[in-house]
């Protein structure tokens, strides 16, 4: 969205690695884009910070699963039922969050950490085997 390429013209941004995916990211010389047959957890274990705009909930989950720290557009966390991931509403508030998390390494650990103990606790698969058997024998 807007928001992703008024941040990729923003200072903050000077002098970081910057990996991107998807079209219209080219004409950014310096980010380096993701390939379709790259391992993503790979990718994401080696993130400092993800940025997600209008993502599906199951790369959201994924991230957190690698304890990754992401910031989500308000639009992607909509379709999750919890408010431990850190979301952004406007340029404005991508920005403020990007530059407050990327500066304070344990507030980012916290956020990670909380996102992926709700995943691993929430979407794993002894969990769903769980509800399955709480919905059939109810």
């Amino acid at each position: 969205g807007s928001s992703l390429v008024e941040l990729a013209n923003h200072a903050l941004l000077s002098g970081k690695k910057v990996r991107v995916e998807g079209k219209g990211w080219k004409r950014f010389g310096s980010f380096i884009p993701v390939h379709a047959h790259e391992d993503r957890a790979a990718l994401y274990n080696g993130s400092k910070m993800v940025i997600q705009d209008n993502s599906s909930v199951r790369s959201v989950l994924e991230v957190a699963a690698c304890g990754t720290f992401q910031l989500n557009s308000i639009s992607t966390n909509r379709n999750l039922d919890t408010d431990v991931f850190q979301s952004y509403n406007s340029q404005e508030e991508l920005i403020e969050k990007f530059d407050f998390y990327w500066n304070r390494v344990d507030q980012r650990r916290l956020a990670a950490s909380r996102a992926m103990a709700y995943v691993k606790y929430n979407h794993s698969y002894l969990q769903s085997s769980l509800q399955l058997l709480d919905r059939i024998f109810r």
